[in-house]
């Protein structure tokens, strides 16, 4: 694989990603108080998982809106600028749960730690260590009557802190990744073609052909029946007249399993440099397609109306 004919992003950073990543941490703010309240009042491990998941992709929201404002057009950076800020968000949410829990049960402890809100804490790391290393040896929940401490404990907080790190760091990397108008200076607009193509078997075959000729696309890629399951489709990134425009090819196979039809996608190649004008000819077809099947949705919307005021006027005429 040559890889000067695919994408390769520039590197570039903006320096607004940091400030754009240090308003991120307060916005984080609510939403590791709400983790933080789940994971304390719901007594299910099963739906504290999905909170820690739903946590996770929160912050990597926050991380693909930093990378957006930052014009991220650096992977490593922008993967390592996710890690730093989902492990801020991971340390957030330590102290928001702490809050919860000492404001809970205040008696015990000193005057400053029993009054302070999850923004001291914050700023107190020394008290969540210290909280930590208690709750490491009494514990601080059960699971089936089990009292949960020690190194079962330090395994479900390394899960959880995993959990909580991967989705920030794939999509910082991915959206850095991506292909950038360098011209225009914006991120490259995604058109999913709704044409479908026949799936392809030899893949390495088709790539070869595909990088020998990359404006030939069309010629590869056999039009297949808009109702066949199994089928190969494009996605083509565009930028402005005369920039490179890039695409992506993946077959898409169904398997049934459990009675459920699931559906699979399969890179065969990602970011492939061609032209504007190829990308151009792919565009007008996918829009063409496209208003054929409005217009026969349209049709189908019509004849059903139709059908539905016969039948009414047959009813009425009955009696």
């Amino acid at each position: 694989m040559d890889p000067a004919l695919y994408y390769r992003p520039s590197g570039r950073i903006s320096p607004m990603v940091l400030p754009a990543l240090l308003a991120s941490i307060v916005g984080i703010w609510p939403f590791a108080w709400l983790y933080a309240w789940i994971c304390d009042n719901i007594p299910f491990i099963y739906l504290d998982v999905f909170a820690t998941l739903g946590y996770s992709i929160v912050a990597a929201c926050f991380v693909y809106m930093a990378a957006a404002i930052g014009k991220a057009r650096n992977p490593i950076i922008m993967g390592v600028l996710g890690w730093l800020f989902a492990t801020i968000a991971w340390y957030v949410q330590w102290a928001c749960w702490l809050n919860i829990v000492v404001h809970e049960h205040p008696a015990d402890l000193p005057l400053e730690i029993a009054q302070a809100n999850s923004m001291v804490f914050s700023v107190h790391p020394e008290w969540i260590f210290a909280f930590m290393a208690s709750l490491l040896k009494h514990g601080a929940w059960t699971f089936r009557s089990l009292h949960v401490s020690g190194i079962i404990s330090a395994i479900c907080w390394v899960a959880e802190y995993v959990i909580i790190i991967s989705f920030p760091i794939y999509l910082g990397y991915m959206v850095a990744g991506s292909p950038y108008c360098e011209g225009e200076q914006h991120r490259a607009n995604e058109k999913e073609m709704k044409l479908r193509f026949k799936l392809i078997e030899d893949t390495a075959e088709f790539v070869r052909q595909a990088e020998a000729e990359p404006d030939a696309l069309s010629h590869l890629l056999k039009r297949a029946h808009d109702d066949v399951h199994d089928h190969a489709k494009l996605t083509i990134w565009v930028c402005g007249e005369g920039e490179d425009c890039y695409a992506t090819v993946e077959n898409v196979t169904h398997t049934w399993k459990d009675g459920k039809r699931k559906e699979e996608e399969t890179l065969v190649l990602r970011y492939l440099r061609i032209s504007w004008q190829a990308a151009q000819v792919y565009l007008h077809k996918s829009a063409e397609i496209e208003k054929r099947q409005e217009e026969r949705k349209a049709e189908k919307a019509k004849a059903a109306e139709e059908k539905a005021k016969k039948a009414d006027d047959e009813t009425a005429q009955s009696h």
